[in-house]
């Protein structure tokens, strides 16, 4: 019996959220696919890797210009952005059965920079975040945006929005922070055993 009811348990986190529609992270292979959707007005075409100025996509310890990503899996790095200039970097995933995207933001720059997330279900219908500011040399946030207004597809576009909130014209860096596939469910299922556990020994 207590085995059953175990069984019954750990199913039970683990199709709660799917159930309450999750939050959409994105995968590596997703983050790393970003293109550049809204170019700067002020982009350059002599960077490598894009005639909008793109310096570098990198999981490694450096951009292509040798800046190092304060933190993140996945840094990106585009030149020339002017004050109040902002770019649009995205990719195409799937939507569906999702109530929200989430994504852990850090500022690698010594400026002000602002950051939103984008999303459009292909049609007419999009949707975006309320604009955050993150402070310079590692700030972080998490944004989320609720997706609940858009009727998604499986090949719907959402993107990371840039800002230059400098004062002048400039490079940014920043990174994403992409969480490892099941650790949220992993965790709840952790959790639920140690209680399960714990009940059965005062018995």
């Amino acid at each position: 019996m207590k085995r059953i009811m175990f069984t019954l348990m750990v199913f039970a986190l683990i199709a709660t959220p799917c159930l309450a529609g999750p939050t959409f992270q994105f995968s590596l292979s997703e983050a790393l696919s970003f293109q550049i959707l809204t170019p700067p007005t002020t982009a350059i075409t002599s960077s490598p890797g894009s005639a909008y100025g793109v310096l570098a996509i990198s999981t490694g310890s450096s951009y292509s210009d040798l800046t190092t990503p304060l933190t993140g899996d996945v840094g990106y790095a585009v030149s020339n952005v002017s004050t109040g200039d902002y770019i649009a970097l995205g990719t195409t995933v799937d939507l569906q059965s999702k109530s929200s995207i989430g994504l852990t933001v850090h500022n690698d720059n010594q400026q002000n920079w602002s950051y939103a997330l984008w999303a459009n279900d292909g049609t007419t219908n999009t949707t975006i975040s309320d604009w955050t500011a993150i402070a310079p040399w590692g700030g972080n946030a998490y944004l989320t945006l609720n997706i609940s207004t858009l009727t998604p597809t499986g090949t719907d576009t959402v993107a990371l929005l840039i800002r230059n909130d400098s004062g002048q014209i400039d490079k940014f860096h920043a990174s994403v922070t992409i969480p490892p596939p099941g650790t949220i469910i992993l965790g709840s299922v952790g959790v639920g055993i140690v209680g399960w556990l714990r009940k059965n020994r005062t018995f």
